[in-house]
């Protein structure tokens, strides 16, 4: 079961997960840092895709995560961004790639469908 955000979005979401199977098979000193990155993007696309929270909320939380993301790190961090901060610093990983999968899991609230290929591409 996913933990609720401050503002409820991920109340009741539970799903099955193979990705904590899968992790054991990378190198043990990268592992806790995609990790975090997947629980990072695994929390956001919930929140993009489960639940029956509004538009409005969810869209409402991705800004959260971003805004995060784009501040200096604060004892307010969403949980998400405050366990990734440290890897993206030993990586030295930058935010643009977090920053891309939260514009895309807005497209998933906000766009269902797409005009054309260009379009398309651009989300993927």
């Amino acid at each position: 079961m996913q933990p609720a955000s401050p503002s409820g979005v991920l109340s009741g979401v539970d799903h099955y997960e193979n990705f904590p199977v899968a992790s054991v098979l990378l190198p043990a000193r990268i592992r806790p840092a995609v990790i975090a990155i997947y629980h990072f993007a695994r929390y956001a696309d919930d929140v993009a895709d489960e639940g029956d929270a509004a538009p409005e909320q969810r869209i409402a939380e991705l800004d959260r995560l971003r805004d995060a993301l784009l501040a200096p790190a604060s004892g307010d961090d969403p949980a998400q961004v405050a366990a990734l901060r440290p890897h993206l610093a030993a990586h030295g990983l930058g935010v643009d790639e977090c920053l891309a999968l939260l514009s895309a899991f807005r497209q998933d609230v906000t766009q269902t469908r797409y005009a054309d290929r260009r379009q398309l591409m651009d989300y993927c």
